[in-house]
Order: C-alpha cells, then sequence, then structure tokens
C-alpha cells in the first residue's frame, strides 16, 4: 500500500495537533492547580462538583438572608426593648401620680411628662428600618402603623396582620414581621386609655378625684402591654438564637464543602509533571521527525 506525501503529512500534522492540545491542557492543570478543567476530564467528579456548586449557592444564599435578617431583627430588638422601658417608666409615673397628694397643678405636670412618654412610645411603634420601611405595619411596611385621628383624638392602626419570612435553611424560615401593636390591645386599647388620661390629667378644671378609675384603668392597661411586649423582646432573643446557631451550622458545612471539592479537583503535581515531560518529549521528537522525513528526496541520493 503507498502512502502519498500529503497524506503523511496530514497525518503527522494531526497527531502534533492532537499533543499539542494535551500539552496545553496539562501546563493549564498545573497552572490553576486542578485535574478537572472540563467534564470529560472525570464525568462523575464532575457531576458531583455540580451538586456540591448547587449547595454553596444556595448556603451563600442562606447566608445572606441571615445577615440580613438579624440586621432588622436586631433593630426591632432595639426598637421593643426601648418601648419596655417607656412603658415601665410611664406605670411608675401614673403610679406616682395616682397618690392622692398631688395638686391640680402637679398632676397637670405629670400629665404632660406622660404625654411626653406617650409620644416616644408611639415614635418607637412607628420605627423605620434603613430602607425607610416600617418595621411594625405587618406587610404593609410603606404605611405608617400608629396614627392618631384628630376628630376622634384617637390612635389607630393602619398595618395589617399578615406576617412575612425569609428562607434560612432548606425548608426553614424565620418570621420577619413582629406584631408590636397588638401588644398594645384590642384597637390599641392602651394608648388611647392613656391618652384619654393624660388629656384630663392636664384640664385644670378637673380634680383628681373625678377621673382616678380612668387612671387606674390605664395603670393596669400599661402593665398588661409591658408584659406583653417583654414577651415579645424575648421571643425576638429567641429568632435570634435560632439564626445564629444556623449560620454557624452554614459556615461548617461550607468548611466541608470547601474540602470535598478541593479533594475531587485536587492535581497530583508528581503525575502531571512526568504528563507534561512525556508529551513535550513526544511534541519535539515527532516535529524533528516530520522536519527530517519532509526534507528526504531521491535527488539527493542521485
Amino acid at each position: 500500500m503507498r502512502i502519498s506525501s500529503q497524506s503523511f503529512s496530514n497525518s503527522v500534522i494531526l497527531n502534533l495537533s492532537r499533543n499539542n492540545s494535551k500539552l496545553f491542557d496539562v501546563r493549564n492543570k498545573i497552572s490553576l492547580q486542578t485535574r478537572i478543567l472540563k467534564p470529560s476530564d472525570d464525568p462523575i467528579a464532575s457531576s458531583q462538583l455540580a451538586q456540591l456548586r448547587r449547595e454553596q449557592s444556595a448556603i451563600s444564599q442562606y447566608q445572606t438572608n441571615i445577615q440580613r435578617l438579624s440586621g432588622n431583627l436586631a433593630t426591632q430588638e432595639s426598637s421593643i426593648k426601648g418601648c419596655e422601658q417607656q412603658l415601665l417608666a410611664m406605670k411608675d409615673k401614673l403610679q406616682e401620680a395616682m397618690g392622692g397628694t398631688l395638686s391640680v397643678e402637679e398632676i397637670s405636670a405629670y400629665g404632660k411628662e406622660l404625654e411626653s412618654m406617650l409620644e416616644a412610645t408611639i415614635t418607637l411603634v412607628n420605627t423605620r428600618d434603613e430602607d425607610g420601611r416600617y418595621l411594625y405595619s405587618g406587610t404593609k411596611t410603606g404605611q405608617q402603623p400608629v396614627v392618631f385621628n384628630e376628630e376622634s383624638k384617637t390612635w389607630s392602626y393602619q398595618g395589617n396582620d399578615d406576617t412575612a419570612s425569609t428562607l434560612v435553611s432548606s425548608g426553614q424560615e424565620i418570621q420577619v414581621t413582629t406584631a408590636l401593636a397588638a401588644a398594645f390591645g384590642d384597637d390599641l386599647a392602651m394608648l388611647n386609655t392613656l391618652q384619654d388620661v393624660v388629656t384630663k390629667m392636664q384640664d385644670g378644671t378637673l380634680a383628681p378625684a373625678d377621673y382616678f378609675g380612668d387612671m387606674q384603668s390605664a395603670f393596669n392597661a400599661i402593665e398588661k402591654t409591658h408584659g406583653n411586649v417583654g414577651a415579645l423582646y424575648t421571643e425576638l432573643g429567641g429568632r435570634q438564637n435560632r439564626l445564629s446557631l444556623l449560620k454557624d451550622i452554614h459556615d461548617d458545612n461550607n468548611v466541608v464543602t470547601d474540602t470535598v471539592m478541593r479533594s475531587l479537583t485536587q492535581l497530583d503535581m508528581y503525575e502531571a509533571s512526568i504528563e507534561l515531560s512525556s508529551l513535550y518529549n513526544a511534541t519535539v521528537g515527532a516535529q524533528k521527525s516530520y522536519t527530517k522525513i519532509q526534507q528526504l528526496s531521491l535527488f539527493s541520493l542521485i
């Protein structure tokens, strides 16, 4: 069988191209310190890597959600703790005013102090996050939760009772919203009861004895609300603890995933160096042989 010069040249060039491609791959693997550049390098390991990368991506999203939610809950904790402190101060102040020894003028001064505390409490209920969204309006985050009606002289809740949660792990969500307004009773009964009392306390025509029963009702309402708000603060702490635990779990899972991925892609530098040397020598040898053969001619023998 005769082999033409053109056929021989094509065969040699094809082999050289294959060797160069393999040489390029090995050099890349050494440069990138990985044994897998494409799925065909190890189909089984590549499939495992794809799954591990999906898990890493999910964990990264969970960690982002946890970080954002933790910041939101920290803001809620701060404002709810402030509410708890204001309620305690109002309860003490109202108890002093109910002592029965104060004059109308002194009662009026107490009324002004209580009204200032009431406004501070409502400001805390109307707290916004760093993006300007109201924290305690349920899912109506663009609506101020507690507003004052000038005609009826009462406070009302403008949010809703819907809840929102954030996915923080596979199949596990943690609630974002907190029903702070509900702690003040139906239709914000505590706020309206206290509002009515502080108005009467600042009315110089009324004797304290005339509305002592209202003061007692306001005191009881504040005491109950203080307990409700304290329970919310404790519950928020529980949510933060869960987030902290999940964050640690995700961090540990990330370490394990990274370790497994490194073990799947780890390159044996000794074997890679031998393969690189072998391919290089084969390529150089083939090039030299091809050059020599190309120089052969029958005319050189005449």
